[in-house]
C-alpha cells in the first residue's frame, strides 16, 4: 500500500466514526420526541376510558397492550388488580389513577419536556384543568425503547409520593 492510500482509508475510516457518532446523538434527540408522542398517543386513547372505568380502564389497557409496559411494572400492576378484583367494596391496592396521578382527573393530559436519563426517557405529564395546563408536571412518565416499541418503566409522582413501583411494592406487603 502506498501512502496515499493509507491516508485515504484513515480518512474514510475517521469520517465513518463522526457520521455513526452524529447518527447516534441525532436518533437520541429523536427518542426524546418519539417518547412524547407515545405519550400523547397512549394518554389519548385511554383518558376517554378512564372518564367512564376508573382504575379499570390501566387494567384493560395492560391486558390489550402488554408490551407497553415492562415485565416489572406490568407484573406489579396485574398483582395489584387481582387484589382488588378479590376483595370489593374494600380499599386494598391502588386507590388512585396511577398514570393520571389522580383520583379525579382533569379532562386532558399532555406531554411536556422529555428527557434522557442514560438509557430511559421521562416525560413530564401535565394535566389540563378548565383549560389550564398544570404549571408542574403531576406524573413523569420513565420509559425505555425496546427494539421499536416503547415501554414505561415506572411513573414518578411528587417527592412525598414517591413512583409506582415503590407504592405496589409497599402495597404488597400489607
Amino acid at each position: 500500500m502506498n501512502r496515499n492510500s493509507v491516508r485515504v482509508s484513515a480518512l474514510l475510516f475517521a469520517l465513518s466514526l463522526l457520521l455513526a457518532c452524529g447518527t447516534t446523538e441525532s436518533r437520541q434527540a429523536g427518542d426524546e420526541a418519539d417518547a412524547a408522542q407515545f405519550v400523547r398517543g397512549v394518554y389519548a386513547a385511554y383518558l376517554p376510558r378512564s372518564e367512564r372505568s376508573g382504575i379499570g380502564a390501566l387494567d384493560s389497557l395492560i391486558l390489550e397492550q402488554p408490551e407497553s409496559f415492562s415485565d416489572s411494572l406490568r407484573a406489579g400492576l396485574l398483582r395489584d388488580a387481582s387484589r382488588r378484583r378479590e376483595n370489593p367494596g374494600e380499599i386494598v391496592g391502588l386507590d388512585f389513577d396511577p398514570l393520571l396521578a389522580s383520583q379525579d382527573p382533569c379532562e386532558d393530559y399532555v406531554p411536556g419536556t422529555a428527557i434522557r436519563v442514560d438509557s430511559l426517557v421521562r416525560v413530564a405529564i401535565h394535566s389540563v384543568c378548565q383549560g389550564v395546563r398544570s404549571a408542574d408536571a403531576v406524573v413523569v412518565a420513565e420509559m425505555v425503547r425496546r427494539g421499536t416499541q416503547w415501554q414505561f418503566t415506572n411513573f414518578i409522582y411528587e417527592p412525598s409520593a414517591g413512583d409506582l413501583l415503590q407504592i405496589l411494592h409497599s402495597n404488597e406487603r400489607r
